[in-house]
């Protein structure tokens, strides 16, 4: 009866190791999860995520460019733009004093069908024009 009793006591033993790693694991794999989460959701505000500051089609509606903000300005940093056309994009910045980009800070002209020129404005800098040129 004595050796049944070690062996109960063992496998209670055993039982409880388990116990506790798996509650440390709980412990902290929750937290690790949501640290992990926020982090990925701020790289993704900061860097990737697109805002929308202007589109243009040209006269006929032949061929669309569309100007958007990537990620945010860091501190008192530039904003980094995209400016999308056709297949192709550019990107470029924008000196904005840090301040969130809108549509004042974009101007799309169209020369012709197959030609604009977008004009970016900024606090911190000259107005820079981009030319395109559709394929």
């Amino acid at each position: 009866m004595d050796e049944q009793q070690d062996q109960e006591v063992q496998q209670i033993k055993k039982k409880a190791k388990w116990g506790c790693l798996v509650w440390i694991a709980i412990l902290i794999g929750i937290p690790a999860v949501y640290v992990l989460y926020h982090a990925v959701q701020f790289s993704y505000d900061m860097f990737l995520e697109e805002n929308q500051l202007s589109i243009s089609r040209s006269p006929a509606n032949t061929n669309t460019i569309e100007v958007v903000e990537t990620g945010d300005a860091f501190l008192l940093g530039a904003s980094s733009v995209r400016i999308k056309y056709g297949s192709s994009h550019i990107d470029t910045s924008i000196a904005n004093d840090g301040k969130p980009l809108s549509s004042s800070n974009v101007s799309i002209n169209w020369k012709d069908e197959q030609t604009a020129a977008v004009t970016l404005y900024g606090d911190e800098q000259e107005a820079e024009i981009i030319d395109i040129q559709f394929d």
